[in-house]
Order: C-alpha cells, then sequence, then structure tokens
C-alpha cells in the first residue's frame, strides 16, 4: 500500500506538496519516505537563509534537488512558513508524530484517527493533546 509523504504546516494548515504533480513546494515521489521528509523539516533553517542570500546574490542557475529524480525544490515555501510548527505527513492525514490508532467516538459512534501524541495515556482523541 502506498504511503506518500509531505511537509505539512500545523501553523496555517498548508502542505508543501499536495501529494500530486500539482505540487507548490516539488515534492514528488515520496512514497514511504518518511525519512527524507524528516530530514527537508530539519533542514528550513539552512533552506530559508539560503534563500534570503540569493536575494542578495541573484544566482538564476542555483537551486536545490532532492530524491533520485533529482526533483528540484521550491525553497520559498520554508520562508514563507518560517516559524511555524512543520511536521511531515501522510497521504491520509496522519502526522508522524500522532497515534494515528483507529477509534469509536464514544459520541457518535464513527471510526476515527487518534490525533493525541505517540504512545500517550488514557482515551484515544481526535483532538490533539495541548503543547
Amino acid at each position: 500500500m502506498s504511503e506518500y509523504w509531505d511537509v505539512y504546516c500545523r501553523t496555517c494548515g498548508k502542505q508543501f506538496g499536495e501529494f500530486d504533480a500539482r505540487a507548490q513546494l516539488g515534492i514528488k515521489d515520496a512514497n514511504h519516505r518518511q525519512d527524507m521528509i524528516c530530514a527537508l523539516i530539519r533542514l528550513a533553517p539552512a533552506f530559508i537563509a539560503f534563500n534570503a542570500a540569493l536575494r542578495v546574490e541573484p544566482l538564476a542557475e542555483i537551486g536545490v534537488t532532492y530524491g533520485y529524480a533529482d526533483r528540484s525544490l521550491n525553497l520559498r515555501w520554508f520562508e514563507e512558513h518560517a516559524g511555524h510548527e512543520r511536521v511531515a505527513r501522510n497521504e491520509y492525514g496522519n502526522c508522524i508524530d500522532e497515534c494515528a490508532d483507529y477509534f469509536t467516538c464514544p459520541a457518535c459512534k464513527h471510526r476515527k484517527r487518534c490525533r493525541r501524541e505517540k504512545e500517550h495515556a488514557g482515551e484515544h482523541s481526535e483532538e490533539r493533546d495541548p503543547r
């Protein structure tokens, strides 16, 4: 089963690549590549600084690529989301730091995914743990 990953901004609810060819940020072919997505998130401060430096010294031929297909990466997205909470999220809407177990909601009896932190104590919930 596929599991495409992307960078997600929890602060404003926007994704980097949207999992398809219309990718805003450029991320494609990230099937089972949560490791790469987490690395991109860790590198965000460097991308932001690099993008700022390119504005001072315009070098149109310089860019960043990733993956086996040398896909280009839109660094402006990281700059637009500087200071925001960025996290790896899969195509099913589950963030890498969430429990994501299914549970039956006691109020509506629907099957839902738990949004609490992994290995949380207590009941599952569709509400995130307070930070």
